[in-house]
């Protein structure tokens, strides 16, 4: 069975061996996450835990190593998980899906039975789109003191920004939630209210966008929501003061990107990972990759914030969905 690992066994004797003992948590399935999922497995890590709930859509497939067109449809998880199935006889990864949101239903029927997942991994990536699961996965692993790498990517002035998150040790500090300001924190609260802030492009008031994720509307009216597989992605209102109807770009909403300035960002978040599992610790927690006219990275080292315990610690037993 080690003939598959024999040449990686040559340059790091024993590696095969210490990433079959090794745990991963995935969550998200997209572009990071789904690469994330088939990379872990081909290196051999042993137990590899996958959570979202989204199912493939048609633009995962310029994006995913995995997914193909029969994949359409079907929950990202179990297509992740029958494609590392069918990788190798004899030397499997053993993988289990989990098709959910971090959210309240999570809590309820999933947590009870994958609890032992957040405790026991040895490094939670954190490929997700959204603030609040980034905020739920930050609250996890300050919890149980588990590594988290928070992979993501966006578009500043026309040029591709891939953003790699880095927390070894949360509860010491920093963690995750260091990274949040007390405005993105007050942001999140928000959102979980379902509320989604607006700003009126010709009069410049600003206002709420109420239960937007299914039926919004602003002050008692109606507003439409924009859907893109399932999810909302904007929603089209009307300004309570002047009238003007715009459109306001959701949370859910994909954030635009080319393919290969994911697969650079991805592979190069990858190596650390595995880094990190063989006992090698980066010795930054922030590193931003600006692809401009030539690639760029700048890496350093944050502090935690002054009151981590009292804010990151101490209160993580109350989750955002008092669920734990």
């Amino acid at each position: 069975m080690n003939r598959y690992f024999d040449r990686a066994d040559m340059a790091w004797p024993n590696r095969s061996e210490i990433l079959r003992e090794k745990t991963v948590l995935v969550i998200g399935g997209g572009a990071f996450g789904s690469n994330f999922a088939m990379w872990f497995a081909r290196a051999g890590v042993g137990q590899l835990v996958i959570v979202d709930g989204d199912v493939v859509e048609p633009h995962n497939l310029e994006r995913s190593s995995c997914y193909t067109e029969e994949d359409v449809g079907r929950p990202k998880v179990e297509a992740l998980a029958r494609c590392i199935r069918q990788l190798r006889h004899g030397w499997r990864t053993r993988v289990y899906p989990i098709p959910s949101y971090l959210d309240a239903e999570f809590y309820e029927k999933w947590f009870p039975k994958y609890r032992w997942v957040f405790k026991q991994a040895d490094l939670y990536i954190l490929a997700v789109d959204n603030d609040i699961a980034r905020k739920e996965a930050g609250e996890l692993s300050c919890y149980w003191n588990v590594p988290i790498m928070d992979v993501s990517f966006g578009v500043v002035l026309g040029e591709g920004v891939g953003r790699i998150l880095y927390f070894p040790e949360p509860r010491r500090g920093p963690c995750r939630l260091c990274f949040f300001t007390r405005r993105d924190e007050e942001a999140i609260e928000q959102l979980m209210g379902y509320n989604l802030q607006a700003t009126c492009p010709k009069c410049g008031v600003r206002f709420k966008v109420q239960n937007w994720r299914w039926n919004p509307e602003v002050e008692g009216g109606r507003a439409r929501a924009i859907k893109e597989g399932g999810k909302t992605v904007a929603v089209e209102v009307g300004c309570p003061r002047c009238g003007h109807l715009f459109t306001v770009r959701t949370p859910d909403a994909p954030a635009p990107a080319l393919s290969e300035w994911i697969y650079v960002t991805a592979s190069i978040a990858y190596y650390y990972a595995i880094k990190h599992l063989l006992g090698e610790r980066p010795d930054w927690n922030v590193m931003f990759i600006n692809f401009g006219s030539r690639i760029n990275i700048t890496a350093h080292k944050i502090a935690a914030s002054r009151d981590h315990w009292q804010r990151h610690v101490v209160r993580l037993p109350q989750s955002s969905f008092s669920a734990h």
